[in-house]
This record gives structure tokens, C-alpha cells and sequence, in this order.
């Protein structure tokens, strides 16, 4: 197994710790500031890796051109800038409650609400009743969404997941361009779920 075929390994299994660990936040933020820089840094290995093939500047320079304009990458970068030289990223131990108040079968109102600062609110949760029903009547289940200040709403873990792939579609084809020696059990095919390089 070659650096960059390495490094992607190494993303993944920091991926997999981001996933069991969402019960410690400290844990899943710790999982997530490492996940997040060397994610960023397989293009860079691959670049040292390959940098004597023939042909693969020119490639590359081309690819470069694609992954600037995707904003999932471009998001990346920016995170990957944060978490080293300014702070943890991720908004840990969000609590959003994704039960939905309902009367006679229909629903009225979700109780679920994210604030510009990042926080969740819930809807008159603090009030004895919520639409006319009992507090105590209306059920709620928690669940914890990990989530970045920039993309609130979304899961980080879904987001992460999906960068990965990205970053394993542009390495299965700089491997298919420009690995000669290589075994094809060691190329990756582009699919998360089933690769293990």
C-alpha cells in the first residue's frame, strides 16, 4: 500500500472513531480535529507521491481547477485552516429534540428550532402548555446532532462522509491514470462503503 492509498486508510478509521464516539463529546471533537486535517492532506501526499509521473502536474492542475469550485472541498479547507491555527471546529452537544407536537393525529408544530449563535431552542418549552396540551403530554425524544457553526443543521458526520468519498473518487482515478506498478487490490474504487485499500 502506497502514502496516499495510506493516508486515506488513516481518514477512515479516524472517520469510524467520529462515529463511535458521538456518546463523549470530547471524544467525537477530539475524532473530529483529526479527522479533519488528515482528510485535507491525502490530495497533498498524493501530489508527493506522484510528483515525478509524467503527466500527473498537468492532471492535477486540471483537478485542482474541479475541486475549487465544489464547496464541500472548498468548506474543508477552510475547517482544516480553523482547526489548526485558530481553535476546535464543530458544534458539540447540540441537542435537538425531534419529536413534533401533535393533537387528534395531525401535527402542529415542530420543537425544533436552531438559532443564528448556533444554539437550539425549543418552542415554548418553558410555558405548562404547548398548544392548549399538557407539558408533560407532549413527547420529545433527544438525540445529539454534532454540527459546524457554518452549517448548522447538517450533521457533521454526514458531511465528513461525504468529503471522504470525494477525496477517494479523485484518488481511484489518479491511481487508474498513473499507477502502473500497483496491485489492483490496493486501488480504491470510489465506494466508501465497500473499500478498504
Amino acid at each position: 500500500m502506497n502514502d496516499t492509498l495510506k493516508r486515506l486508510k488513516e481518514a477512515e478509521i479516524l472517520l469510524d472513531r467520529m462515529k463511535n464516539s458521538t456518546s463523549n463529546h470530547f471524544e467525537f471533537r477530539t475524532n473530529l480535529n483529526a479527522f479533519i486535517p488528515q482528510a485535507r492532506s491525502i490530495t497533498l501526499v498524493m501530489q508527493k507521491e506522484f510528483s515525478k509521473t509524467p503527466q500527473f502536474e498537468e492532471w492535477y492542475k486540471s483537478k485542482q481547477s474541479e475541486m475549487q469550485k465544489d464547496e464541500l472541498l472548498m468548506f474543508f479547507i477552510e475547517q482544516r485552516n480553523k482547526s489548526q491555527k485558530e481553535k476546535s471546529v464543530g458544534k458539540i452537544g447540540t441537542i435537538t429534540r425531534l419529536g413534533t407536537l401533535t393533537t387528534s393525529g395531525s401535527t402542529l408544530i415542530p420543537l425544533i428550532k436552531f438559532e443564528k449563535d448556533g444554539n437550539v431552542k425549543l418552542h415554548e418549552i418553558d410555558k405548562d402548555t404547548i398548544k392548549d396540551m399538557p407539558r408533560n403530554a407532549v413527547k420529545t425524544p433527544t438525540t445529539i446532532l454534532y454540527t459546524f457553526d457554518e452549517k448548522l443543521g447538517e450533521d457533521a458526520i454526514d458531511l465528513c462522509s461525504t468529503y471522504l468519498q470525494k477525496l477517494k473518487i479523485i484518488v481511484t482515478e489518479c491511481y487508474g491514470k498513473f499507477s502502473l506498478n500497483k496491485s489492483q487490490s490496493d486501488v480504491p474504487t470510489g465506494n466508501a462503503e465497500n473499500d478498504v485499500p
